[in-house]
């Protein structure tokens, strides 16, 4: 990475640079860019694959390892390396000292357990432990629990060492360390990616009340619209910042680009009118007028980055009544020799219909999906499927299903239907809607970016012309424009959706059956926003603390001697112990009494 500033000034309240040029790889990413990134304001970073957000992350995180400069950055990194250490201690690490202290005992523990340590190192680890302890990290870890949980961890997931994690366990870690340490600048990319929809809907919560400066990258609406009240948009090469919040952004920008057009238009038609009069310096007046308009900060309408999808289907089985897929009373797992993940399955999928799977991470959706798409057979109960069934799966770890050597134009050519053998203009057509321009679809898979990859995988099943689509967090390698031009592409599809999705808006906007996987039982919630809102509200709702009731109002002066009782406590004492006597008393001839009549009525 190579940068040059003309101006780069660390104030306490605001972080101005100027003339920014920033290249990777022998490609420049940002020519004379500006920003001021003012104290406690919440940035969106927007911006097409590869135009350089993840790049000013780094550079800023670089930056700021500069002792002179007033602010901490801390830069959460997609995942951590697996470690000894559990997910609570991880995030209390991040205070790099007490890391470090942790670390030393650790050790000396080691050499105590082999009965090698010496007299040194043994006040070395007591020195170690008292210093721990005055750091009273004790009184931290309800904040640390706190944020976990909050991040989908259980008790017993935040006590166990990363090593035992998955990489999507440890990339919400990651996220924890940056929300516990809160440094004065916190840069969050992608912290979405990793996490359910209970959890984005948390984070989004937490990061909406940010008490310092928070900068994000991010393909989640519903994230960006709820935590950001500044937007800045990367464009050809340079950063241009709106104070307001992202879907009031949308509305700008697409008014900015529309009053883009007018203007432009207004001039051409004055370049018309000169060049009408035909006088003989006629091209030097054109020149010297749109010069002029330049100057005055008039330009030709950018080429607005407007990525496409179309999913075709068979019109066939779209318009058939019949269900494609019927699950009934089944179950599933990965061997027969454990208990099965998912039982009493009971699900069908109709035509034109889209339904959307909830429910924490593991508890098994990417194994229901895997069920629907045959790679998983069910242990018991039946799948039945309509003969002829086209179902494309985009999983999680599509990229593992591209044969890198190839090109994108051989791969599709490769798993397209049969009405699109032998027409490559067709498929670069494709291609080309995605936002891949002719030089990239001659890339071979293996030098393209993640979202890239994506692309080309979506654009694989379209050519397959399915009948059932299942999808698994299917917007998580795309940048805010192409997800919305996947949205829009899944409303018009005329055959089934089945979705996982951590994106609140994204799964709004397609108004989906929702149902919720927990507890290894699938269950219908509902439809559209009011099931979604139902889940999410069970999800983050607090349990209500379980109050032990007595029925007896207790003295707290019931543990002292009456003896030690001053004068006022001492009387307060014996007026309870003669109330509660009193009441005993009354009570004990009430029964007396009642007795009494029933044994009168008894001898009559």
């Amino acid at each position: 990475m190579l940068a040059n500033t003309k101006q780069l000034i660390w104030k306490s309240d605001v972080l101005t640079v100027k003339g920014l040029d920033l290249q990777l790889g022998g490609k420049k990413l940002f020519e004379e860019a500006a920003f001021d990134l003012h104290r406690g304001s919440r940035v969106c970073l927007l911006g097409r694959n590869g135009a350089g957000k993840s790049t000013l992350f780094n550079w800023l995180s670089e930056e700021a390892k500069n002792p002179a400069h007033p602010w901490s950055v801390y830069l959460v990194e997609q995942e951590l390396p697996p470690t000894d250490f559990s997910a609570v201690q991880t995030v209390l690490a991040a205070d790099l000292e007490r890391g470090a202290l942790w670390q030393r005992r650790a050790e000396l523990e080691v050499k105590q357990e082999a009965d090698e340590l010496t007299d040194a190192e043994f006040q070395e680890y007591q020195e170690v432990c008292e210093e721990l302890q005055a750091r009273r990290s004790e009184a931290d870890e309800p904040e640390v629990q706190k944020i976990l949980k909050g991040l989908g961890f259980s008790p017993q997931q935040a006590s166990r060492p990363l090593r035992e994690l998955s990489g999507g366990w440890r990339a919400r870690v990651a996220i924890a360390r940056g929300l516990f340490m809160k440094p004065q600048l916190l840069l969050l990319d992608e912290p979405t990616n990793h996490i359910d929809l209970a959890a984005a809907v948390w984070l989004a919560e937490f990061c909406e009340s940010w008490p310092n400066t928070l900068a994000v990258i991010t393909h989640n609406a519903h994230f960006a619209h709820t935590v950001c009240n500044h937007v800045w948009q990367l464009n050809q090469r340079t950063i241009r910042s709106y104070k307001c919040t992202y879907n009031m952004y949308v509305k700008q920008r697409d008014q900015d680009y529309k009053k883009q057009v007018e203007d432009w238009k207004q001039i051409e038609k004055q370049v018309q009118a000169i060049k009408a009069k035909g006088t003989p310096d006629t091209q030097q007046k054109v020149m010297a007028f749109i010069q002029q308009k330049q100057a005055e900060g008039v330009r030709p309408p950018e080429r607005r980055y407007a990525p496409r999808f179309v999913l075709y289907g068979d019109d066939h089985q779209s318009s058939a009544k019949t269900s494609l897929i019927d699950v009934t009373e089944a179950s599933v797992g990965y061997s027969p020799d454990t208990p099965p993940i998912l039982t009493d399955l009971t699900f069908a999928i109709y035509p034109q219909t889209i339904t959307a799977l909830v429910g924490p991470n593991g508890a098994g959706k990417t194994t229901f999906l895997r069920l629907l798409t045959d790679e998983l057979a069910q242990t018991t109960g039946a799948v039945n499927r309509k003969p002829g069934l086209r179902t494309c799966f985009f999983h999680q770890h599509f990229y593992h299903d591209l044969p890198q050597d190839s090109t994108p134009l051989q791969y599709i050519q490769s798993v397209a239907a049969a009405s699109l053998q032998g027409k490559p203009d067709e498929i670069r057509r494709l291609l080309g809607m995605t936002g891949m321009d002719g030089p990239t679809q001659a890339l071979e898979i293996k030098h393209l970016s993640g979202g890239q990859k994506a692309r080309v995988y979506f654009a694989a099943i379209a050519a397959q012309q399915p009948d059932i689509l299942i999808l698994d967090e299917p917007s998580n390698h795309l940048d805010m424009e192409t997800s919305d031009a996947l949205l829009i592409a899944l409303k018009e599809f005329q055959g089934a959706v089945v979705i996982v999705s951590h994106d609140l808006a994204f799964l709004e906007e397609l108004d989906p059956d929702v149902w919720e996987i927990t507890q290894g039982r699938l269950k219908r919630l509902g439809h559209g926003c009011t099931a979604l809102a139902k889940y999410i509200n069970s999800s983050l709702k607090e349990p209500e603390p379980k109050v032990k009731e007595s029925p007896v109002e207790r003295d707290p002066t019931k543990c002292i001697p009456m003896k030690d009782l001053t004068p006022e406590q001492r009387r307060a004492r014996q007026a309870a112990i003669k109330s509660f006597f009193d009441k005993g008393m009354r009570a004990k001839r009430e029964r007396q009494r009642l007795r009494l009549e029933a044994e009168a009525k008894l001898t009559q």
